[in-house]
């Protein structure tokens, strides 16, 4: 007998329409996480540059992709009803700021609908308790920048500012509404000194403000107040020396939010051993360390490992150690990879820390606080965690910076 042909069940690959030219009259449905607004044009998604959910207007695409597109606003029909006049005369120029246009209360509802989006899609969330996301002031909070100086080609002007979006060139600025008044301050009087000093060559011009005046770094010009050695920010009764080039949390106020949070989530008690990666200057180390048994601190940068050590002496606190350690590198073989730890915190930057993250459950931490300023990175290391018995408990949004896309996000994992 003659058995019949196998059929052929497997789906057929997707296949999208080419799009180009001016479509007119589009609906725009919901916000990218990028801040883009995006619609569908014969199935196929289109992001479209500045525009908002609600909005109808005209389109022409200017980058067709296999399984979506990007377009530019031609003209608008309709304008969203949260669409806001932008605050900065530099807003679109320069690549700092990509959400002026849109309200105060729906970039938070954006940022937050976005980020459990994702949630969704890649994790189990069944038991996942969502906090209310946590603002402050959306202007004058930024106490922490980098400024380029550097003469522009064609002009041949001296320009001291931002770079534009996706380009080395600078836009001249003489005044950022998001910087702290201090910080502008210090912009407007060291123009007249560096200025002068421009070249072809771009060179780095690092702000900070600290509580103890307003530093001002590069290889033309230096400035800080008389006879202080480091800067320094304070949290509760703990004094925190930084590096002002190097890293700390933008807003101040949200992070002190971010480290009672971490306190009121982990409750740590006197008998406790904490593990915290990336630790910094001992952002979070140090607040741990006065209620909890011992601290563990790594950090990948030296310097910042050095200043954590010194803030734990000049704050009494005996119970920490800090070590040098490239947390992107193997971790097996290191002193501090022991079982032990009642949890774990982790604050990595943008990259997160995925080879970390598909290893931590090997140490049987009853906890980890993660993080994070980059959704993308966060949720990829979240599910290394789930595959290793650990499930997503808890989630908040702090909105750290105000008037962009970017934002700070803390999460709680238990193991199960």
């Amino acid at each position: 007998m003659k058995l019949p042909k196998k059929q052929n069940f497997s789906k057929k690959p997707k296949t999208h329409s080419s799009l180009q030219g001016r479509f007119d009259n589009i609906e725009i449905q919901s916000l990218t996480h990028q801040g883009q607004g995006v619609t569908k044009i014969n199935q196929k998604a289109v992001f479209v540059e500045g525009a908002l959910p609600t909005e109808i207007l005209d389109i022409k695409i200017s980058q067709d992709l296999a399984h979506y597109a990007h377009a530019k606003p031609v003209k608008w029909h309709q304008y969203a009803a949260d669409r806001t006049q932008p605050n900065c005369q530099y807003y679109g120029v320069c690549g700092g700021c990509d959400l002026q246009h849109l309200s105060v209360d729906s970039q938070v509802f954006w940022k937050q609908q976005n980020l459990l989006d994702q949630l969704n899609k890649t994790l189990d969330c069944r038991t996942l308790q969502v906090e209310s996301s946590v603002s402050d002031q959306p202007l004058g909070y930024r106490r922490r920048a980098r400024l380029f100086l550097t003469k522009d080609p064609k002009s041949k002007q001296a320009c001291l500012g931002f770079k534009q979006a996706q380009s080395d060139r600078v836009v001249d600025i003489e005044h950022c509404p998001i910087l702290t008044h201090a910080l502008n301050q210090t912009v407007q009087t060291a123009r007249f000194d560096l200025l002068p000093l421009a070249s072809r060559q771009l060179r780095e011009i690092h702000l900070a403000e600290a509580d103890n005046g307003t530093w001002l770094c590069s290889d033309l010009l230096n400035q800080s107040p008389q006879n202080e050695p480091y800067p320094f920010y304070t949290l509760g009764n703990l004094t925190l020396a930084f590096d002002p080039k190097g890293f700390i949390q933008v807003n101040a106020r949200i992070n002190k939010s971010l480290v009672e949070q971490m306190l009121n989530w982990l409750q740590p008690k006197p008998t406790d051993k904490y593990l915290d990666l990336f630790c910094g200057v001992g952002n979070f180390s140090l607040p741990l360390a006065q209620i909890a048994a011992e601290v563990t601190g790594v950090e990948g940068n030296p310097e910042a490992v050095k200043l954590a050590r010194h803030n734990a002496q000049i704050n009494l606190l005996s119970n920490t150690s800090f070590m040098t350690h490239d947390l992107f590198t193997d971790n097996q073989h290191q002193a501090w990879w022991k079982k032990g730890y009642n949890a774990i915190v982790l604050d990595p930057g943008r990259l997160g820390a995925k080879l970390l993250c598909e290893q931590l459950g090997e140490l049987g931490a009853n906890k980890i606080l993660y993080i994070s300023c980059h959704s993308d990175t966060l949720i990829r290391d979240l599910k290394a965690l789930e595959q290793q018995s650990y499930r997503l408990k808890r989630i908040q949004l702090f909105e750290m910076f105000p008037q962009t896309h970017h934002y700070e996000t803390m999460a709680l994992l238990e193991r199960c």
